[in-house]
């Protein structure tokens, strides 16, 4: 995990003077094969998806080399 918040903030700041955002998008526990071994997972992958769109389409500066969730909310490495 580290290499990838390591690889995250350095693609950030690499692709800044293009303006474009570099994230990491957690998408939440998702009902698929993998998922479903662990227990019930509370969304489908229908819904995240559509939520992971609408993140991506409210993301600013302020974002950039971050965690964030499904909603945009940014999370703590």
């Amino acid at each position: 995990m580290a290499a990838l918040n390591m690889l995250t903030r350095c693609q950030s700041l690499g692709y800044t003077k293009d303006k474009i955002l570099c994230i990491a998008l957690h998408p939440g526990w998702l009902q698929t094969d993998m998922g479903n071994k662990l227990g019930q997972p509370p969304l489908t992958v229908d819904f995240s998806v559509r939520e992971i769109l609408s993140t991506l389409a409210r993301l600013s500066e302020k974002e950039n080399g971050a965690l964030v969730n499904l909603d945009g909310k940014v999370l703590p490495w």
